[in-house]
């Protein structure tokens, strides 16, 4: 008996096709463009898929203390010198690259980023309380976001991540 796993993920409003083989056990569905966009609003791990192409994986950086789960969401750590603490990574695998990336936080903090291999980070942006900054035109295959709070009070509490990529 052969049988279908279909693994359903937000697309942009430009329509959609399903793409896949006969016989095999899993289908995509990709916007018409190619691309596909993940989304996490609670976290378990401090690192993990958010489906089988594109990952995050947090470190401590040059936080005070290693990244945690607290309350569903992700809790990077600053760096009372504001060169930047704890970090997360988006990754896509080889072959896919990150489109756009939407990262948020419960609390006031500010961060920065890098994208790909490129290690010059963004300007220090603030990020609002419950407030989402989103990065587009990536077009690599990774993203890695700072903490560039200097108090536990300005810690990145991630707890929204989104991910578009093709």
């Amino acid at each position: 008996m052969l049988q279908y796993v279909l693994y359903v993920k937000s697309v942009p409003a430009t329509g959609y096709a399903v793409q896949g083989e006969e016989g095999k056990t899993d289908l995509t569905c990709k916007a018409a463009g190619g691309e596909i966009t993940v989304t996490m609003t609670t976290f378990t791990n401090t690192s993990a898929n958010m489906d089988e192409v594109v990952s995050y994986s947090t470190a401590k950086g040059e936080g005070t203390t290693a990244p945690a789960i607290n309350g569903g969401q992700i809790r990077l750590y600053q760096n009372s010198s504001g060169s930047g603490g704890g970090t997360i990574t988006i990754t896509a695998k080889s072959g896919n690259t990150l489109q756009s990336v939407t990262i948020g936080s419960s609390m006031e903090t500010k961060i920065a980023y890098t994208i790909g291999t490129n290690n010059t980070k963004s300007t220090t942006e603030d990020l609002a309380a419950n407030a989402t900054k989103i990065v587009n035109n990536i077009n690599a295959q990774s993203i890695t976001f700072y903490c560039m709070g200097t108090t536990k009070e300005t810690r990145l509490y991630v707890n929204y991540l989104s991910a578009t990529y093709k």
